[in-house]
């Protein structure tokens, strides 16, 4: 009898281990299908906020038309996209919008280069001078990762690890310090 018991207990043991290994493919697998569809969604937006006043320093407030206008100088030239959208401004003057909700954004817009932003409220003049758009943290980071020629990270970066295991990465070797 004790026989039989364990060979059950090894059965049953081998079903959860072929099982779980199973569980944890089919988790990884839904993981990286979920994380490539949330990155396939990533918005083409760009979120600005701003406060407008009159000529005589009163908020602008109600719902008024404003032009949005992307170019690639500081003065004069032609836009190299532009929207209209209609607002609602607050008792201060403020509103937020989002760029690129009425037209897409052009695909040539990919800020390698400096970017301004006229405004126009009700088809009036543009205001000066326009807004220089400065970059995000994340833009930062950004920078990094396409600075990385082929896949290779040009200096050793250590990537993680506990006491004297630690791992380094030179071009595309991974090699453990300290001989382990």
């Amino acid at each position: 009898m004790r026989k039989v018991c364990c060979n059950w207990l090894q059965s049953i043991s081998s079903v959860f281990a072929v099982g779980s290994g199973f569980l944890s493919l089919t988790l990884v697998l839904s993981a990286i299908i979920y994380v490539s569809i949330g990155f396939a969604d990533i918005p083409h937006l760009i979120s600005y906020q701003g406060r407008i006043f009159s000529d005589d320093g009163e908020p602008l407030v109600g719902v008024h038309n404003i032009t949005f206008s992307i170019y690639n100088t500081a003065t004069g030239g032609v836009p190299i996209w532009q929207e209209t959208q209609s607002i609602t401004f607050d008792t201060l003057g403020a509103y937020n919008v989002m760029l690129g909700a009425v037209v897409p954004l052009s695909p040539d817009i990919d800020f390698s280069e400096q970017y301004w932003l006229g405004i126009s409220v009700d088809a009036a003049e543009e205001m000066s001078p326009r807004f220089q758009f400065g970059t995000s943290p994340y833009a930062f980071r950004a920078h990094f990762v396409d600075s990385i020629s082929n896949g290779i990270i040009p200096n050793p970066l250590i990537i993680g690890g506990a006491g004297e295991s630690m791992m380094g990465i030179t071009e595309t070797h991974c090699t453990p310090e300290n001989g382990r």
